[in-house]
C-alpha cells in the first residue's frame, strides 16, 4: 500500500501544475494572437456582441420594409363571370359574361415620397442607435481592461 501523505500531495499539486502549465501556455508570445490589447478586445467584443448583432439584423430588416413600402400600391386584378351552368335559355356557357378590371390607388399629395422619407429617417434612427450601442460597448470594455490592467499590476508589485 502506497504512503497517503504521498498521495495528498499528488492531489493538491495536480491543480497547481495544471494552473502553471496554462500560465505559461499563456505567456508564451508563439500564442495565435499574441497579448491581448484594448484595440483588439473593442474589435472581439463588437463582433461577437449579440445586441449588435440584433441591431444589424433589424437594420436590414428596416432597410427591406423601406424598400418595400417606398413601391406604392400594387395592382389589382379582378375577375367576374356572370350566366354560367344557368337553366333554360342561359344553360352552359352560351351566354357567360366575363368581366376582367385591372385598378391601382393614385396617390395624392406626395405620399410615396413621404414613405420613402419616413423609411430613410427610420434607417437614420437605427444607424444612430447602433453607433450609440457600439459606443457603449466599448466604453464597458475599455472600463473592464483597464480594470484587468490594474489588477495585473497590483499582482506584479505584489510579488
Amino acid at each position: 500500500m502506497k504512503n497517503p501523505s504521498s498521495r495528498t500531495w499528488r492531489l493538491r499539486a495536480a491543480p497547481l501544475m495544471l494552473w502553471l502549465a496554462a500560465a505559461a501556455h499563456a505567456a508564451d508570445p508563439s500564442t495565435p494572437g499574441g497579448p491581448l490589447t484594448l484595440a483588439k478586445a473593442v474589435e472581439l467584443a463588437v463582433a461577437r456582441s449579440p445586441a449588435i448583432a440584433a441591431f444589424t439584423a433589424e437594420t436590414a430588416a428596416s432597410a427591406n420594409r423601406a424598400q418595400s413600402e417606398a413601391l406604392g400600391p400594387n395592382f389589382v386584378v379582378e375577375s367576374d363571370f356572370e350566366n354560367f351552368g344557368g337553366t333554360g335559355n342561359v344553360s352552359g356557357a352560351d351566354s357567360l359574361e366575363a368581366t376582367l378590371r385591372l385598378s391601382r390607388v393614385i396617390e395624392l399629395g406626395g405620399k410615396s415620397a413621404l414613405r420613402r422619407g419616413l423609411g430613410s429617417a427610420e434607417l437614420d434612427r437605427l444607424a444612430a442607435e447602433q453607433q450609440l450601442r457600439r459606443f457603449d460597448l466599448t466604453a464597458e470594455v475599455a472600463r473592464r481592461f483597464i480594470h484587468v490592467v490594474g489588477d495585473q499590476t497590483k499582482v506584479v508589485t505584489a510579488r
